[in-house]
């Protein structure tokens, strides 16, 4: 199986149909609790999976952005008393 830079952890994958010109499988996978399931179609297996599974990177949520640590401010010049 061809891969790209769209990586999603092996699933479940179910040839629904195939005939001369196409192939459609159905990849489920998990992240969690959560099942998603996406279809693929292509001239071959290989082709129809790939396309599967990218759109089922599309729809998994992405891991939230952690935030750098906060960078404090540098303290305010002391200020002179009136004389």
């Amino acid at each position: 199986m061809g891969r790209d830079a769209t990586s999603v952890a092996p699933g479940l994958v179910e040839l629904l149909h195939a005939d001369a010109q196409r192939v459609i499988v159905r990849i489920t996978a998990g992240q969690g609790a959560a099942l998603q399931s996406a279809l693929g179609e292509g001239s071959t297996a290989e082709i129809a999976e790939d396309r599967a599974r990218q759109r089922l990177a599309q729809a998994l949520p992405q891991p939230p952005v952690r935030n750098p640590a906060p960078v404090p401010a540098p303290a305010p010049a002391p200020v002179a008393a009136p004389a």
